[in-house]
C-alpha cells in the first residue's frame, strides 16, 4: 500500500526501503523490532533513519532508538501539545518532504 501511494505522489524513488506488515513477519506496529532488525543486519545507523507514521503511538518506541520520527497528520491541532517522542509535525508526506529537501538542498 505504501508503494502505491508514494507513487501516486511521484516519491517512491525517495526512500530507500518501505517495511511493511509482511517484510515485519506480521508483527504490528507499535512494535519496532523488525524495524531495528532489518537496521543492524544492513548496518545502517538508526540515528540517519527518518519514520514516517500518521499514528502518534507507533513513533514512541522508534525515537526510543534514536531514529527521528516524523508525525504526518493532515489536521493539525496547534493548541495540543507535541509529545516528546515525536521530532517533526507535517501535514502530510509531501509538504515533509519539500521541507526536507529545501532544508538539506
Amino acid at each position: 500500500y505504501a508503494k502505491k501511494v508514494l507513487n501516486s505522489l511521484g516519491v517512491e524513488s525517495l526512500f530507500e526501503y518501505i517495511l511493511d506488515i509482511t517484510k515485519s513477519k506480521y508483527i504490528p506496529k507499535p512494535s519496532v523490532e523488525p524495524l531495528i532488525t532489518y537496521l543492524k543486519k544492513n548496518k545502517i545507523n538508526l540515528k540517519t533513519c527518518v519514520y514516517f507514521e500518521d499514528l502518534e503511538k507507533n513513533l514512541e518506541n522508534a525515537h526510543k532508538y534514536g531514529i527521528t520520527t516524523v508525525h504526518i497528520k493532515e489536521q493539525i491541532n496547534k493548541k495540543k501539545t507535541i509529545q516528546p517522542f515525536i521530532d517533526f509535525r507535517f501535514k502530510s508526506i509531501l509538504v515533509a518532504l519539500n521541507t526536507i529537501n529545501k532544508t538539506y538542498n
